[in-house]
């Protein structure tokens, strides 16, 4: 080492130790860097090796802080991917929970717009084919993205892979609920495929405020008649009679209308209701009553309220109870439907039903 080399090593040996010193390792590591490219021994110098080391780590934990800040600007301004790269650059340096978690945050924002800008090109598509490829590229990105599962079930649908459509919604309800628009073209795959009543029960879903509610419930009220058939021959379940009956007074409500098919979901309703003993729901459905009834309703009135008066102590229903059954009693044709009390193969004559039904009565 010459004399120049010897006056540049001595003034980066001060400089590099009062840095060091002073903890501004960034400034210290550049003094050790000319030391060690003057003098190479210094590699094996213990405590010089030790300092450098500390600089190193110290330096790199400052990048590491500046990267940090610009991956949150880059955040900032939804330049995901920078902004990603920039944690991950940190997260190598140190691990940190937090860290892990911007990570994979960052990851699910970038897929979910890149998905989303595949969905958008789908969307001005015209071509049904065309759209579905858009979908499959954005599942490949975003696996779990409601909206382009929603998006390519209706492109099945437009396609006529029914099948398909109804697998794909099928999984989509599991974790998401429809709107009007999916639950029109769930439907519709649904009726496609055959399945009648499951294809009503997506469009009673449709709100009413929808743009297109009005159009669905004309195709709903003309298939209804054949759906009322199905449910008289199959025997369905309350929930699914109830769910058809509220979409139709919904919309007869508001047009002020009263069609045959909503008496006859109503009549199937009262039939369910009753093998069940729900009479308090039969009698939500059945009031007001009107003035004038047929023999029909007066037999069920009858025996409804007979019972409900026999289960509650509500007066007005015992009051009923007595009006109705004591019509039904001195109507000859229907008496011998309210004589439950009567033994099998027991024969009676009128006024003997008559005398046993009042006895019946007076235990309420």
């Amino acid at each position: 080492m010459n004399k120049n080399q010897q006056k540049k090593y001595d003034q980066a040996a001060a400089k590099g130790k009062q840095f060091f010193n002073k903890k501004n390792y960034q400034l210290a590591k550049r003094h050790f860097d000319t030391m060690l490219r003057l003098n190479s021994s210094l590699r094996d110098d213990k405590i010089f090796s030790e300092q450098m080391a500390l600089c190193k780590q110290q330096e790199a934990l400052r990048l590491r802080k500046e990267t940090i800040k610009k991956g949150r600007n880059y955040e900032h301004k939804d330049k995901l991917l920078l902004a990603m790269e920039c944690f991950e650059n940190a997260f190598a340096v140190e691990q940190e929970d937090w860290l892990q978690i911007k990570i994979k945050q960052l990851k699910e924002k970038t897929a979910q717009a890149q998905a989303e800008q595949l969905v958008s090109k789908a969307e001005n598509s015209n071509d049904p084919d065309t759209q579905l490829q858009y979908c499959k590229k954005a599942l490949e990105v975003d696996a779990e993205n409601s909206a382009v599962q929603k998006q390519m079930a209706q492109c099945y649908v437009k396609l006529q892979r029914y099948n398909d459509a109804l697998i794909l919604f099928q999984t989509i309800i599991e974790k998401n609920t429809l709107n009007s628009v999916d639950a029109y073209y769930f439907g519709y795959a649904y009726l496609q495929a055959g399945h009648l009543i499951a294809a009503l029960l997506q469009w009673a879903a449709i709100d009413s405020t929808h743009p297109q509610a009005e159009i669905v419930y004309q195709q709903f009220n003309q298939l209804l008649p054949f759906a009322i058939k199905e449910l008289r021959q199959n025997s369905a379940d309350n929930n699914t009679i109830e769910t058809l009956y509220a979409f139709v007074c919904l919309f007869e409500e508001k047009n002020n209308t009263d069609s045959q098919e909503k008496n006859e979901l109503k009549s199937l309703m009262i039939k369910q209701l009753w093998k069940t003993g729900q009479y308090l729901k039969i009698h939500d459905l059945i009031t007001p009553i009107s003035p004038e009834i047929t023999l029909a309703q007066l037999e069920l009135y009858s025996k409804l309220y007979f019972n409900l008066a026999c289960e509650t102590e509500d007066l007005s229903f015992l009051e009923q109870a007595i009006n109705f059954w004591l019509s039904a009693i001195y109507n000859e044709k229907l008496l011998y439907s309210l004589a439950t009390v009567q033994n099998a193969g027991e024969s009676l004559n009128i006024f003997s039903l008559q005398e046993k039904l009042l006895t019946k009565l007076e235990t309420l």
